[in-house]
């Protein structure tokens, strides 16, 4: 497959986390499938507020790979300085090289860490695990 932005190869790579996420090796950046970007930063969405932030697209010339639907720019949260590529197609996220630290950080701000907690025993339960002293709530 090739990248949204540079037109390298991209190359699935597994994290610690679980989630496998396709990664520019010539532009180092990173394609998130729908959902992943919630998985990966224990979110409980992709995007916080899709609706207002889409309000606030900007379109850009990019087709996706995965699905060749249009692609826009919009804030990651309005008041953060981070702009995403979001598929309008199938909902892919893609960000560029030194964008994944900045989302990092935002994301540790956006979820109280009790509703983290809950959401990482929820996953890991659905892949099979027991989680120990977890109460299902």
């Amino acid at each position: 497959m090739k990248c949204v932005k540079c037109g390298g190869e991209l190359a699935g790579m597994g994290t610690t986390e679980g989630v496998e996420v396709d990664f520019c090796s010539s532009c180092h950046g990173i394609l998130f499938d729908h959902g992943e970007v919630a998985e990966y930063f224990e979110l409980a969405v992709d995007v916080p507020d899709l609706v207002m932030d889409l309000d606030l697209a900007r379109k850009t010339d990019l087709k996706c790979p995965k699905c060749s639907g249009a692609w826009v720019e919009i804030p990651y949260v309005p008041q953060e300085n981070l702009l995403i590529d979001l598929c309008t197609g199938c909902g892919a996220i893609w960000l560029d090289k030194g964008e994944f630290p900045k989302l990092e950080a935002i994301a540790a701000k956006l979820d109280d860490p009790k509703a983290k907690l809950l959401r990482a025993a929820k996953t890991v339960e659905r892949k099979g695990y027991q989680v120990v002293g977890f109460k299902k709530v």
